[in-house]
């Protein structure tokens, strides 16, 4: 009995632990310092060479992606028909160009959650839907299986977004030197605005992350992203 309790003992405490830093504020507070100077930066890219669990991760992810697919692909081949009913005469999906792991390009995959209506783009019924639920991403399964992306990593951004990123943020360089993943550190600690102080306090959690990669920190992620996910928070 006491080996069965122990690991729900341990989620639930990361659970509690992430859960009671969720106030949005808390990704303004509590980093400071984290973009990096050039030589911080070359550094850091010799540390991530060389450590083991980059590695050990990606197995894990060919790992787990078996699991996920049994869960996700009959969740989306509902969604799908649901995209395809209300626009009937447009794709269920669509790829985006994003910019992924060491600067390369890659497609990735989403449910289409806009249609064009005469000349104007506007978000659907079911689009709004899967957009609240974060459903219009379970496709990227399919990039993680490819690895273009991994489970848990900086979100990965359009090469516009990454060009003004790279402008206001020196040494923002280093979130290359991971893949980019499914949900990560800026997403479960930061609501998502469209303003700039956001934007930089997720720009300074995508660093950390990468400065702070570890089995227990990924752990600790996708745990409170479960918790998140059914509230229907923008991440």
């Amino acid at each position: 009995m006491l080996k069965f309790c122990l690991p729900i003992l341990f989620i639930f405490q990361s659970l509690v632990a992430y859960s009671s830093s969720s106030d949005p504020s808390v990704c303004h507070r509590r980093f400071k310092s984290v973009l990096l100077e050039e030589n911080q930066v070359l550094i850091l890219k010799s540390e991530v060479e060389l450590r083991s669990y980059p590695r050990l991760k990606r197995f894990v992810d060919l790992m787990l992606v078996g699991p996920a697919s049994i869960v996700a692909i009959p969740v989306a081949s509902v969604m799908a028909l649901l995209v395809k009913l209300d626009s009937p005469k447009e794709p269920v999906f669509f790829k985006q160009s994003r910019i992924g792991y060491r600067g390369k390009k890659f497609k990735i995959l989403k449910m289409r959650t806009m249609t064009d209506s005469h000349g104007e783009k506007r978000i659907t019924r079911i689009g709004r839907f899967l957009r609240k639920y974060h459903l219009d991403e379970i496709p990227q399964i399919f990039n993680i299986l490819k690895g273009d992306m991994t489970f848990i990593g900086p979100r990965p951004l359009t090469e516009e977004v990454n060009q003004e990123d790279l402008q206001k943020f020196d040494g923002l360089e280093v979130r290359f030197f991971v893949r980019p993943g499914l949900t990560g550190l800026a997403q479960v600690k930061c609501h998502y605005q469209n303003t700039d102080e956001e934007a930089e306090s997720r720009v300074r959690l995508d660093v950390e992350y990468v400065r702070n990669q570890s089995a227990f920190l990924d752990l600790k992620i996708m745990c409170e992203t479960l918790w998140v996910l059914p509230q229907g928070r923008a991440l």
